[in-house]
């Protein structure tokens, strides 16, 4: 991310406006689940950066 900022910021844009059109996926269930969802998804990036 800080690579395509850099060249965003000397105006090469296409790598930013690549990365600002994806779109988002939303959590299956109801907003309670998501955030169920949410805790275990950085729970299990922290483990894998514990890992490291």
């Amino acid at each position: 991310m800080g690579e395509i900022l850099s060249k965003a910021i000397a105006g090469d844009t296409i790598g930013f406006d690549t990365f600002a059109n994806v779109t988002h996926r939303k959590i299956p269930f109801s907003r309670s689940m998501a955030d169920v969802w949410g805790a275990l998804g950085m729970a299990y990036y922290k483990m894998l950066e514990s890992r490291r």
